[in-house]
């Protein structure tokens, strides 16, 4: 009887299971939650009517808004058009000029959140805010472009090249919102205050052509002695304030090197500011590059936003601005 020899048995190798493709990369930084509420407001927003265009209005801690005057309507004389009720103890005054392309009731949310203490990274005034609403324009184009024209004036003004009072009623023009800058400005230094400004975008341009002016017109004293300014991605350097009169250590000026109006403008254009021009040409080139390369439009809304300002100047658990609101001195301080 034969023997039947049985072949080894081999292991049976496992196929490979196929692995989902991966997701393709995403350039959205990982805290792109951090500015939801900016960025979606921005993807929204819509022209607005033109007696919102340099609107000055007080909103109260509760929430409460009441408005002051209406674009245009300001003068530079006293009686001051800020109540008493917006002015603290102290006799200081909060005045915040928003940025360029978004609606009121963004610029509403911003001072609820981060001046009124409501976001867990804000700061808290303790008083009323003044704010001076820049107003949206029919596109963003349309409100980059107005921001070019008064920063081309600011810079004839700061070298004496056209008469001031043409300068003043070209700009005015331009740009309702400097109009009220200047006039609340001088109202409150004519009224013996203190004057906290705050400004974010766009609404450096508009602050820093307002106090050139002033500073201008005799006031550049009193501006040294009672202006402060909180700089949020101002489109405007840090000397176009200490030109119009303010003192360094009162500047506390902030932005991300990420943010193309942060990274651009903080350079100053002068006559004799060469290394400060390359700057701006070079972060100018570096940025229309990327945006014609298809950058993704929210990440530069994120890194510009007023929430992503204020949650990376919390250091060791501790906001700074808060503290240079409370009256500590100011600086540059450039986020990532």
């Amino acid at each position: 009887m034969g023997v039947k020899i049985q072949a080894p048995q081999r292991p049976l190798t496992p196929k490979p299971l196929l692995k989902p493709a991966p997701p393709p990369p995403s350039d959205l930084p990982e805290d792109i939650g951090i500015s939801v509420d900016y960025v979606q407001a921005q993807e929204t927003t819509q022209q607005e009517p033109p007696h919102l265009k340099g609107i000055v209005y007080e909103q109260t801690p509760k929430g409460e808004t009441n408005v002051l005057k209406l674009s245009g309507e300001t003068r530079p004389e006293l009686p001051a058009d800020i109540p008493q009720s917006a002015v603290n103890a102290d006799g200081r005054v909060v005045i915040y000029v928003d940025g360029i392309h978004q609606e009121l009731p963004e610029q509403e949310r911003q001072i609820r959140c981060f001046f009124h203490g409501q976001a867990s990274t804000g700061a808290d005034v303790g008083q009323s805010v003044i704010g001076i609403h820049e107003g949206a324009g029919k596109s963003g184009v349309h409100d980059v472009a107005r921001i070019g024209k008064a920063l081309f004036m600011l810079k004839l003004v700061q070298n004496h090249v056209v008469p001031l009072e043409w300068a003043s009623k070209k700009l005015f023009k331009i740009d309702p919102a400097i109009k009220s800058v200047h006039d609340e400005v001088k109202q409150s230094l004519l009224a013996g205050r203190k004057v906290q400004l705050v400004t974010h975008s766009g609404g450096g341009a508009e602050t820093a052509a307002a106090l050139t002016l002033l500073s201008r017109q005799g006031m550049k004293q009193q501006v040294a002695d009672n202006v402060r300014i909180l700089s949020m991605a101002s489109a405007a350097a840090f000397k176009d304030f200490t030109k119009a009169g303010v003192k360094a250590e009162n500047i506390y000026y902030t932005g991300s090197k990420s943010d193309p109006v942060y990274s651009v403008f903080r350079n100053y254009l002068g006559p004799l500011s060469i290394g400060s021009a390359v700057g701006f040409a070079v972060d100018t080139t570096r940025y229309l590059y990327q945006m014609v390369k298809g950058k993704n439009i929210n990440v530069v809304r994120h890194y510009h936003s007023p929430d992503y300002i204020f949650h990376h100047n919390v250091v060791d658990g501790s906001q700074r601005i808060q503290k240079f609101l409370n009256g500590d001195p100011g600086g540059k301080f450039p986020l990532p």
